[in-house]
């Protein structure tokens, strides 16, 4: 059955960015790199280059553990704060509020016809090569959707120590099925480090 990750126009906008993922390793070299860090605790296993710094694989897994089980305060604590409240008016005509939207629409992307369930199971990230990566080009495709504006682009870049592109592909199991299947494959999360901690667009 061929899956499709759900994704509205301008919605999850970091999930659908294709910057550079064509240029990565594809996920089977990934796994089978020695230069992996596998993490199993509970919930999701990541699989993470040596390249993508343990801040942001946290962030990233915690997120995804988020959308996994509805849990809003987990999924805020992942977000940028400032592009929590951009996104919040950009959002407006249709929700009331972020959260609103989160446990309406943010799981849905991964519903399939034909089962009642899914459990995320395995995420593995590599980082985008610094040769390639264009923190400009990301943030105006934001613009161009209008999420936010070219002032709130310039803060974001102010307030951050260091902004990466981080290319993923994500694994879910469906109910009734036995093994786990890629419901995104090569997406791309824009991620951040200020004072404060680690955090991404999404």
């Amino acid at each position: 059955m061929n899956r499709i990750f759900r994704i509205g126009t301008a919605v999850l906008l970091a999930l659908c960015c294709t910057g550079c993922a064509s240029k990565q390793s594809t996920p089977d070299s990934l796994a089978e790199s020695s230069q992996v860090t596998a993490q199993q605790a509970d919930g999701l296993a990541v699989k993470a280059g040596e390249d993508v710094d343990s801040a942001y694989a946290e962030c990233i897994k915690t997120y995804f553990e988020a959308i996994d089980n509805d849990d809003f305060t987990g999924y805020q604590k992942t977000v940028y704060p400032p592009y929590q409240e951009v996104y919040a008016a950009f959002i407006k005509e249709r929700y009331d509020s972020i959260e609103e939207f989160f446990h309406q629409e943010l799981s849905r992307h991964f519903d399939e016809d034909g089962y009642d369930s899914w459990k995320l199971t395995e995420i593995q990230l590599t980082a985008c090569p610094p040769e390639r990566e264009d923190v400009d080009d990301f943030l105006e495709r934001y613009v161009s959707a209008g999420v936010f504006d070219e002032e709130f682009a310039q803060k974001c870049k102010d307030d951050a120590a260091e902004i990466h592109d981080i290319v993923f592909t994500l694994y879910a199991l469906y109910e009734g099925d036995e093994e786990a299947v890629p419901v995104v494959t090569e997406g791309e999360l824009f991620v951040l480090k200020n004072a404060d901690g680690a955090y991404l667009f999404g």
